[in-house]
């Protein structure tokens, strides 16, 4: 049998034309080139004419547009959700606060607020953790998807406490991207492990792993060695670099956190006032927010009480209008100076400062 060849097939039978035909005539009869007429070469003849080559390109298209919709599928519905939780720890998610709870789904705008001992572990997409620590608030802002090159992004604000990131990617995979707030400070950590804190001393920051960048109104900074840490101290407008200084960081401000607050001196008594003169006040409140209705004004207090600020509800000066006040302060000064920290640090639009009798 004499076994045709096709001119251009690159099957392994083809190519051996004219070394030994009577082998390529016995395999043609065990189902060899000659039989299967060349796969290759006969669905190239079955391109040649343009409607089967349109044909074939749609199929191939469509079948790349579904391999390439998987992947995506997947990224689209990147999970952020608790993965271990210490009681006392709880979650405001709008305006209903309740425990917070293992393997609890959390969402762009819920604030989650660690008691003292509690503490609570989230994890984003699978990948990157970050811890809270006992008596801290974190705010959620948004998580935008992963995109080529890029992980999740994830957006938060530390309130108060401290937070521990663990967000350093494994081989062969995207960065996390994670932005966050620590008072004026503005942190982008791009795959990268640290250890931050907010508290009444000012906030800091600790490099573990990667890189970060700070930037801010009080100044710009970069960290890419392990153990470097950056201060700043409340109310000052620079930042303070502290080369391997996370010892000494966390050993200040840590321990300025657990130290019990300082009993307030008793007022002298104050003597009456001239028939004449009026009134001083002897204290001054802050007003956090002033609303025209009560309900409205118990919703802004309770989100910050679950951010960790003790305030109440009180009826303001103008009828008909409530206002949320915390703090009692001696001087017009003192309580200036607070209600713009806590204009900061509780995102807060109209704070101001009242005098009480």
């Amino acid at each position: 049998m004499k076994v045709p060849l096709m001119r251009g097939c690159r099957c392994r039978s083809c190519r051996r034309q004219g070394k030994d035909r009577a082998k390529l005539a016995r395999r043609a009869w065990d189902g060899g080139c000659a039989v299967l007429v060349c796969v290759r070469a006969r669905m190239l003849a079955r391109l040649a004419t343009p409607a089967a080559f349109a044909e074939s390109c749609t199929m191939h298209l469509i079948l790349l547009v579904l391999l390439l919709a998987a992947p995506l599928a997947v990224q689209a519905q990147t999970p952020l959700q608790t993965v271990s939780v210490t009681p006392p720890a709880q979650l405001l998610h709008e305006d209903d606060l309740g425990p917070l709870l293992p393997q609890q789904p959390v969402t762009g705008g819920d604030t989650l607020r660690t008691g003292p001992h509690g503490s609570a572990g989230l994890q984003l997409g699978g990948d990157s953790v970050f811890t809270l620590d006992e008596r801290s608030v974190v705010f959620i802002h948004s998580l935008d998807e992963a995109v080529p090159g890029r992980g999740p992004l994830l957006r938060l604000q530390l309130l108060t406490g401290a937070l521990e990131l663990d967000a350093y990617p494994a081989s062969n995979r995207p960065p996390h991207d994670y932005r966050i707030n620590l008072g004026p400070l503005r942190l982008r950590a791009l795959g990268a492990d640290l250890w931050a804190y907010v508290g009444s001393l000012g906030e800091g920051v600790c490099l573990h792993q990667g890189a970060l960048e700070i930037t801010g109104e009080v100044g710009a900074q970069r960290l890419d060695r392990a153990g470097d840490c950056v201060q700043h101290d409340a109310g000052a407008d620079s930042l303070r670099l502290l080369p391997q200084g996370e010892a000494e960081l966390k050993a200040r401000l840590l321990a300025a956190r657990a130290a019990p607050p300082q009993a307030a001196a008793p007022s002298p008594a104050a003597s009456p006032p001239d028939a004449v003169t009026p009134p001083v006040p002897r204290h001054w409140s802050v007003a956090l927010a002033t609303l025209a209705d009560r309900p409205g004004a118990e919703r802004v207090a309770r989100r910050l009480k679950a951010e960790g600020l003790a305030c109440q509800v009180e009826a303001a000066t103008a009828p008909g209008t409530y206002r949320v006040v915390t703090g009692t302060y001696a001087s017009r000064m003192e309580a200036a100076q607070a209600a713009e920290r806590l204009r900061q640090r509780h995102r807060l639009k109209h704070v101001g400062v009242f005098a009480t009798p």
